[in-house]
């Protein structure tokens, strides 16, 4: 089976009539996540081990963000032309050899080719798989298969971090953390052996909604909003359980692996939730509710309830981000999948790359007032998608009309 049409009704039926290729690159995402979450949980905490503080560690991670935003856009311009499997696999040398080099860094220097690779790689992968992935499927089941990777890649992360937390326990902080970003460059390198054999991605558009470039910038500015508030807040987790209650490597890598569970099979619910109410709705309502946890945490008075925030803020905030996904690329249509997920990443990363920096530093003086003005940017960036999108929900079930029927665009 090439492509899968909506032939099977219901969420089983769409997960056992999903194709052998979608399968294969839901694999390799699955297999960057695992090192994936093996970086962002053991990264600045390696370096804080180190004798780095704060504003070290947003330095290094600008550096990153730095790469990627340079070079997203382009090479998801150019993804269509290069093809996915050469884009993927030359994405795949440049995280392998980034894991391998943090292993033996100490200094700034030592860690600066690292993450130009790592961005490298990132902004060669993420729009490829992306737009390949997307490609398999038609548009009634796109929804489906979205949730479906991020279920899998979720709980792919929540196995990078395990692994993080449980050779660190077994081997101590330093070489712990060595062995593993050793681990993450292996498994990377692992992945290229599922882009072997044949790659037939296509499947007929059908008729729906279809603006174009048009329809990119309102996916855009949301973004933007979104990247610069949490580069305040969420790289520094792991160091804010750290320094506000002295919890332990192995405690902090639980909670995370628990909440990556958790979250994970929240994903499985979300394309039904969004037949019934609607893509922009269930996205706007689930990132409203994770904003009122964020305002919380820095108001605990003790360590498990933070823990039970920082969860539900997870969660919440995250759980509806493939139906996002999805709805874009069948918004902008085939042609522009990848340039479209470039340009939204990069609208993320170009506010992140800056406030990271700023939320180390300001962390160091007061580790409240990120969370806050964190805070009032998602709400702003949910307000501006909800003002974009609403009226243009994907099923008119959604505004009183048939169910299961997609709306139609108003402008």
């Amino acid at each position: 089976m090439n492509a899968m049409s909506a032939s099977r009704p219901g969420l089983i039926g769409r997960v056992r009539s999903t194709p052998r290729i979608s399968w294969r690159l839901i694999t390799l995402g699955m297999f960057i996540a695992v090192a994936n979450g093996i970086f962002s949980f053991g990264f600045v905490l390696f370096l804080q081990r180190l004798g780095k503080d704060t504003g070290y560690q947003g330095l290094l991670l600008s550096f990153l963000e730095i790469t990627v935003a340079a070079t997203i856009l382009p090479l998801g311009m150019l993804a269509p032309k290069a093809g996915p499997r050469r884009s993927l696999l030359s994405g795949i040398a440049c995280l392998a050899m980034a894991y391998s080099s943090i292993v033996f860094a100490t200094e700034l220097w030592q860690f600066v080719p690292g993450m130009l690779l790592l961005g490298l790689g990132t902004a060669v992968i993420s729009p490829s798989l992306a737009a390949a992935l997307a490609d398999t499927v038609c548009d009634a089941d796109r929804k489906y298969l979205m949730s479906l990777n991020a279920f899998c890649t979720m709980l792919a992360g929540a196995v990078g971090y395990a692994l993080s937390g449980a050779l660190v326990q077994l081997a101590g902080e330093v070489l712990g953390f060595r062995a593993v970003f050793g681990l993450a460059g292996a498994v990377v390198a692992c992945g290229a052996v599922l882009l072997a054999g044949r790659m037939d991605i296509t499947c007929a558009p059908m008729n729906g909604l279809r603006a174009g470039a048009r329809k990119i910038f309102p996916f855009v500015l949301p973004q933007f909003i979104l990247g610069l508030g949490a580069g305040l807040v969420i790289p520094f987790f792991p160091v804010y359980f750290k320094l506000r209650f002295d919890a332990s490597t192995q405690t902090i890598s639980t909670i995370f692996t628990v909440t990556q569970v958790i979250w994970a099979l929240t994903y499985i619910a979300m394309p039904v939730i969004a037949d019934r109410k609607g893509s922009v709705r269930t996205l706007v309502l689930m990132q409203s509710a994770a904003v009122a946890a964020l305002f919380a945490i820095p108001l605990t008075v003790d360590f498990p309830s933070t823990a039970v925030l920082f969860g539900v803020r997870m969660i919440l905030m995250n759980a509806s981000r493939p139906l996002a996904d999805s709805y874009m690329m069948t918004l902008v249509g085939k042609d522009l999948r990848s340039t479209a997920v470039a340009a939204n990443q990069l609208a993320w990363m170009l506010p992140h790359m800056l406030s990271v920096a700023a939320g180390g530093l300001l962390m160091t003086f007061n580790r409240e007032m990120p969370f806050f003005i964190c805070g009032v940017l998602y709400i702003a960036s949910t307000a501006l998608y909800a003002r974009f999108f609403m009226r243009m929900d994907d099923i008119a079930g959604a505004r009183g009309g048939g169910k299961g029927e997609r709306a139609n665009d108003p402008g």
